[in-house]
């Protein structure tokens, strides 16, 4: 990952496996953070839930589909003062391999290692601001993708540690499913073997929940406009309201 000169942090670096994971999950933290980085990894991408054109080639229809969903991106990241770093990694399907396919996800783990965790710790020693947040996904769903990132931050958090104040998100919409979600946390917990952790909730009152849709509705190519909002609220059994939550270890 290439940290352009003159960038800086103004509170929280995001990590985003795809290009509308970060907006789904935590478009409300990320407008109140006032600005800040998002680091997308696997953007090469051959998926829309949208009518497409027709290509004979499929590397075309990959760069197509993969523009759209930068455009799309470009539009969050403006709305919330992030900087975008797109690392072009290819998603699964591109590759030949299921989305939840996670047979030897060691080679993407230690890839990651190699490039985004160097990437994430170039940006903190670009600026000068100490201990900013770090929003990592927890992989909750099971994607491939997910759980890679997951596993390589995991790896890395002595050193990202010294650097960030680290929180793993709720990947939303994976999250709004019960069973996905407690799987997910249970993983998590097995990655950090034992360690405690505290869940952070963000109780969005309906403007900011309203704010977060609208953001939310930028991504169309992979939903088409059919919106459910539960879709993007955490289930748990004691809250109910419009919420977005992360993990912190204490």
């Amino acid at each position: 990952m290439q940290v352009n000169q003159g960038d800086s942090i103004s509170s929280a670096v995001f990590i985003s496996p795809h290009h509308d994971d970060v907006c789904f999950s935590l478009a409300a933290t990320a407008l109140l953070c006032g600005g800040g980085h998002l680091v997308n990894v696997f953007t090469q991408s051959d998926y829309a839930v949208i009518s497409l054109p027709s290509f004979a080639d499929r590397s075309e229809h990959i760069r197509y589909v993969s523009s759209m969903r930068a455009q799309e991106d470009q539009m969050f990241a403006d709305a919330c003062n992030l900087t975008r770093h797109d690392l072009r990694l290819e998603e699964p399907p591109v590759l030949g391999i299921l989305p939840f396919d996670l047979s030897h996800i060691q080679f993407e783990v230690d890839h990651l290692n190699a490039i985004m965790i160097e990437g994430i710790a170039s940006l903190h020693q670009s600026q000068a601001i100490s201990k900013p947040a770090l929003y990592c996904p927890i992989g909750i769903g099971g994607h491939r993708n997910h759980v890679s990132v997951l596993a390589a931050v995991v790896r890395a958090l002595p050193r990202l540690q010294e650097l960030y104040e680290v929180f793993f998100y709720e990947d939303l919409h994976y999250a709004s499913d019960l069973n996905f979600r407690n799987a997910g946390l249970q993983r998590l917990s097995g990655m950090l073997k034992g360690r405690q952790l505290e869940r952070r909730a963000l109780v969005l009152p309906p403007q900011l929940f309203a704010r977060k849709m609208g953001l939310v509705n930028i991504y169309f190519s992979q939903h088409g406009g059919k919106l459910r909002s539960y879709d993007f609220i955490p289930a748990t059994f004691r809250m109910h309201e419009e919420h977005e939550a992360v993990w912190a270890l204490i």
